[in-house]
């Protein structure tokens, strides 16, 4: 952990301690449960979870649990839950009308204390860069520790976590020969998964794991490789890919990720256990998730391509979700050959004369034929593969008309490639960003029609500064009070962002150049390569007025 930087090391122990709530509040639901049920006790089994999953969870109105908290429930086990599962049983199951006046002040102190929490945690959890300086650290962690000494933590037990040796393997009883004979069967075990003999690999990586005396690391190695099985198995004997629904707890996705899981706590700081996370999320198509998992694994390690594409393949297709696509049937993905079917349904083209005009416009027109094999990379085709951010590279390089500032006007068939270069700092009712496009000319553009409940999410983690993307028939217009050219977008699925591999990281406000070095001190936003720019900025694009605001 010595070559991550310390304002990552400030993440990742603020992380540290919101996992210490985990213990205090499964002891609070099952306070909460004797008190709710007449005195019965919750002793972890699945009989237990079961019933309460059927005869509490099942009728209440208020709770939407996923398939995987469902099955985490009823296995009873309240060890295996997380802040997610446990802060959405605390705060929406319903409260007998037989309280008293005591009990429920004491029941709305512990749910005020949760939401802080829960707040806490999402913030984290939607920190792109995974990266905490002292001032902010500081702040979270008296807020952090705050709730916890109020949920009976010890301060100075809680202040141990600021230290950098937690990030050091503790010290542990090791039995060297249980060591060889694990990294044996680890080895052999992975020689299994070679050899597609998936269920005998997990066998022995079970074996390698259950040997006491074997350091945590290990072992986290050992749980990691055995979730990647469990993935493999589950890929092998599955007859659909479409089925995202874990039915219980045998299913071998569920199992993958509490093998990842345990990998990520054995080995907080080891990439590969947020990676293996964030790999059983996808299979199980919870890509906001990924996501989280996938930011962490790439914070730890910021060179792996491996995680980067991964991160952007969730990324691309989480942005695809939260505009809802998969739900509009006029908007499910279709291929090149499926489209032109549909034309001949409808309007009796041949197929064949379709493609013969393709070729045709190949020959005679390079921006047509830019257009019709960015329409192929967009739907796929015989001889394409599907791929969103191929299609927008050719619409960009088809799109060679200049836009007039002058006047109101959609630009039907071109594709305008822009770069965000101002924070956004509003999403209500329209989303507001500064951009510059293609040409280096700096326009205002405005977002409306986003999905709801999205523009916290859409503001902090995809239009960031440095991001590109690409709008589809763009709408430039005059704004009505002070008749500056704006882009103006009402439809959400016109934008596609390209991948976090073409973003400007650290940009200089002025130049655009990456890796800006310098930032201004008063809002701790701007960025600039030298002191030059920074002084230019503020004489010529007036960023001291923008800066007074924030």
């Amino acid at each position: 952990m010595t070559s991550v930087s310390k304002n990552v090391r400030n993440y990742f122990k603020l992380e540290l301690l919101i996992d210490r709530s985990n213990l205090k509040l499964r002891q609070l639901f099952k306070n909460r449960y004797s008190l709710f049920n007449n005195g019965k006790v919750w002793d972890d089994s699945p009989t237990c979870g079961n019933n309460y999953l059927t005869n509490t969870i099942a009728h209440n109105k208020k709770l939407s649990l996923t398939s995987v908290e469902k099955t985490s429930v009823a296995s009873g086990d309240s060890n295996e839950w997380d802040l997610t599962t446990l802060s959405a049983l605390l705060l929406n199951i319903d409260r007998p009308k037989t309280l008293n006046t005591a009990q429920i002040e004491q029941l709305d102190n512990e749910d005020r204390l949760l939401n802080q929490l829960r707040e806490i945690r999402n913030k984290l959890a939607h920190h792109q860069k995974k990266s905490i300086d002292d001032v902010e650290f500081n702040q979270l962690w008296t807020e952090l520790s705050t709730i916890l000494v109020a949920f009976g933590y010890i301060d100075s037990e809680l202040d141990k976590l600021k230290d950098d040796s937690v990030f050091e393997f503790s010290s542990q009883s090791i039995n060297d020969e249980n060591v060889k004979e694990a990294k044996k069967l680890n080895s052999l075990a992975s020689q299994a998964h070679k050899n597609l003999n998936f269920s005998d690999a997990i066998t022995l990586f079970t074996k390698a794991i259950v040997l006491a005396g074997v350091p945590d690391h290990d072992r986290a190695i050992f749980y990691s490789n055995m979730s990647s099985t469990r993935l493999a198995l589950y890929e092998q004997e599955s007859e659909s890919s479409n089925n995202f629904e874990i039915e219980d707890s045998t299913d071998q996705r569920y199992r993958a990720l509490c093998d990842a899981k345990k990998a990520r706590a054995l080995w907080p700081t080891w990439w590969k256990g947020h990676f293996r996370v964030g790999k059983v999320y996808t299979v199980l198509n919870e890509h906001e998730k990924a996501i989280n998992s996938f930011e962490r694994a790439l914070t730890l390690d910021p060179i792996n391509n491996e995680i980067r594409k991964a991160l952007d393949e969730s990324r691309q297709i989480y942005g695809r979700q939260i505009r809802q696509e998969h739900l509009d049937p006029r908007l499910k993905p279709t291929t090149m050959s499926e489209h032109l079917n549909e034309m001949q349904q409808k309007m009796g083209t041949n197929p064949a004369h379709v493609r013969a005009g393709h070729a045709l416009i190949q020959e005679i027109d390079p921006a047509g034929a830019d257009v019709v094999k960015g329409h192929k990379y967009e739907h796929g085709d015989i001889d394409v593969k599907q791929d969103y951010e191929q299609a927008a590279k050719y619409f960009a390089k088809a799109a060679s008309q200049e836009m007039d500032p002058t006047t109101d006007h959609v630009y039907d068939g071109y594709v305008l490639s822009v770069t965000i270069i101002e924070q956004t700092y509003t999403w209500t009712p329209s989303i507001h960003l500064v951009i510059e496009d293609e040409n280096f000319d700096c326009e205002r553009m405005f977002i409306y029609s986003f999905p709801d409940g999205q523009g916290k999410y859409l503001t902090n983690k995809v239009f960031t500064i440095g991001s590109k993307m690409n709008i589809i028939n763009p709408y430039l217009r005059l704004g009505g009070t002070d008749m500056k050219s704006l882009v103006r977008i009402d439809d959400f699925s016109s934008i596609i962002m390209q991948s976090e591999s073409e973003q400007v990281l650290n940009m200089c406000r002025c130049c655009g150049e990456p890796n800006a070095l310098h930032v201004c001190s008063k809002c701790k936003q701007a960025r600039y390569c030298t002191k030059e720019c920074q002084t230019i900025d503020w004489q010529l694009y007036k960023h001291k007025f923008i800066c007074q605001r924030q």
